[in-house]
């Protein structure tokens, strides 16, 4: 029988060279439309708003650790 589980999660980390500036400014807008809509939550006091905010910020959060993961793996390969 034969084990189709690989050892390690195989990525592919070279695309992460392909387009640094893009990945950075999309990483950038949701941070920033996170804040946007956090505002406008709070200060309309709009839960729908904030919640949406706060999504985006768990959302942003998840991106740039992923980033910083790729590409510290990156280097060591």
């Amino acid at each position: 029988m034969v084990n189709h589980t690989p050892d390690r999660i195989k990525t592919n980390i070279n695309a992460i060279d392909t387009y640094p500036k893009l990945i950075l400014a999309l990483i950038l807008l949701e941070l920033v439309l996170s804040i946007i809509l956090y505002a406008i939550g709070h200060f309309k006091d709009n839960a729908y708003a904030r919640g949406v905010g706060v999504g985006l910020t768990i959302a942003w959060v998840t991106s740039v650790v992923a980033y910083i993961s790729v590409r510290v793996r990156s280097k060591h390969v």
